[in-house]
């Protein structure tokens, strides 16, 4: 009797035994791996992009590229993301890849995995991206980051002050530009400014101070920084080729900078005492400000009812190349990940057409791939942005808030006018090529 009861028992254990086994080999129960879906790599991806918009991007990759990885996107503030990068990494905490631009692209280019020209050749990179995605091509083989947009500087303007000049169009070089200073600056008793035609000369109070003089210093052919061979390290070259008795293009730029905030000079229209010019240009009382494609949303939020429209920026007169300064945000992947096959594979996918272009129209800027600006767009403002993007140069800065300090300093210096131009830009390039020679 008890034979037989200890027989069923065992019968009916064996029976669950096998039928778990079986549906466990089937996939019915989790359990015992024999070949069916596999896991994926969990990619962690650092920026400062807008977190809400970014996600919708992740989760169209993730739902695309489900067999290949797990995207996760982590939000970090943009005056704060170097930093934590670089204790994160400490740490062995840090991301599998990170949103950069031209200002991290020296300082911590030893913490991010070059793509090699094996599984991007240099040819189909040039031919890929606009020409100011080559400055993160390395000197020593290999990219450094695939580009993802451009935010280039362009000329706001305000159509009211335009129309009470009489002035009809937009001009196109800084010469124009001065030819219609007289008409758009007004000045009360004692020279107080009552209304700019443009801010330039000083540094504390016009935001995007650096940016502009870079960009005129780049206009008038000078390089600010260039690769070194011997040294293997970047150095400053703000000073620019002089033939004859002509003045250095730096120092031409530096001069004509700074002159609008000369009182006795004809160019007088800005000084120290002004509001920000942001500021200033929303309020209705500055012609024109110089500021970057994504800024247009911010203005047109201080003053829905401002009359604005964007050109590309002045040049200087008979150039041959057209230049206009941008920030140029690519992705990078980071050395220490343990997953670069999946972050090289996410990486370029993010960098394709299709998200590209949801990033670029993310953040109100310009593309960085050709066959995006190829595309006619009925924007106006997103037409000059384009236009200006094709246009734009750039430089690998070794530090964000370090150099910044040096360009306040050149402004400071010649507006005190104690200090020969040139002798400024020595002095700051000296200063650059040690913070330079700290990377």
């Amino acid at each position: 009797m008890k034979t037989g009861i200890f027989q069923t028992v065992l019968l009916v254990i064996c029976g669950v035994v096998i039928t778990v086994a079986v549906l466990m080999f089937s996939g019915v129960l989790p359990g015992l791996d024999m070949g069916g879906a596999k896991s994926v790599p969990t990619i962690v991806l650092w920026g400062s992009l807008p977190e809400l918009e970014m996600n919708r991007v992740v989760e169209s990759l993730n739902t695309e590229y489900a067999d290949v990885f797990n995207l996760r996107y982590v939000f970090k503030n943009s005056a704060t993301i170097e930093s934590e990068f670089v204790d994160a990494l400490a740490r062995d905490a840090g991301p599998d890849a990170i949103f950069i631009s031209e200002d991290l692209a020296v300082k911590q280019a030893d913490k991010f995995y070059p793509i090699p020209d094996t599984l991007l050749s240099i040819r189909d990179f040039r031919d890929a991206y606009a020409e100011i995605g080559e400055v993160y091509l390395l000197p020593t083989g290999g990219i450094l980051a695939l580009p993802l947009y451009i935010d280039p500087l362009v000329m706001y303007y305000n159509r009211d002050l335009y129309g009470n000049a009489g002035i009809a169009s937009v001009p196109t070089t800084w010469s124009g530009v001065i030819k219609n200073h007289s008409l758009l600056t007004k000045l009360g008793e004692r020279g107080v400014i009552l209304q700019s035609g443009l801010a330039f000369g000083t540094a504390g109070n016009i935001v995007n101070a650096k940016d502009i003089l870079s960009m005129l210093l780049l206009q008038s052919g000078a390089k600010i920084s260039v690769w070194d061979s011997t040294t293997a390290k970047y150095r400053a070259s703000l000073w620019g080729s002089t033939s004859g008795d002509r003045l250095s293009p730096g120092v031409a730029a530096l001069d004509f900078y700074t002159a609008f905030a000369n009182p006795v000079a004809v160019t007088y229209s800005w000084n120290e005492s002004m509001p920000v010019d942001k500021s200033y240009f929303a309020a209705g009382k500055l012609a024109h400000y110089i500021g970057f494609a994504s800024e247009l949303a911010d203005l047109r939020s201080r003053n829905p009812n401002l009359n604005m429209d964007v050109a590309f920026v002045p040049q200087r007169d008979n150039v041959s190349k057209q230049k206009t300064l941008a920030r140029l945000v690519a992705v990078a992947l980071v050395r220490n990940s343990n997953n670069l096959n999946a972050t090289f594979a996410m990486t370029n996918a993010l960098a394709s057409a299709k998200y590209a272009t949801q990033i670029s129209q993310m953040v109100n800027v310009a593309p960085v791939r050709r066959d995006l600006l190829g595309v006619p767009v009925t924007d106006p403002f997103q037409a000059i942005f384009n236009k200006s993007a094709l246009s734009s140069v750039t430089w690998l800065n070794p530090g964000r808030e370090e150099t910044k300090a040096v360009f306040d300093e050149i402004i400071n210096r010649k507006n005190l006018g104690r200090t020969p131009s040139s002798l400024i830009l020595q002095d700051a390039s000296e200063k650059m090529n040690i913070i330079y020679s700290h990377l």
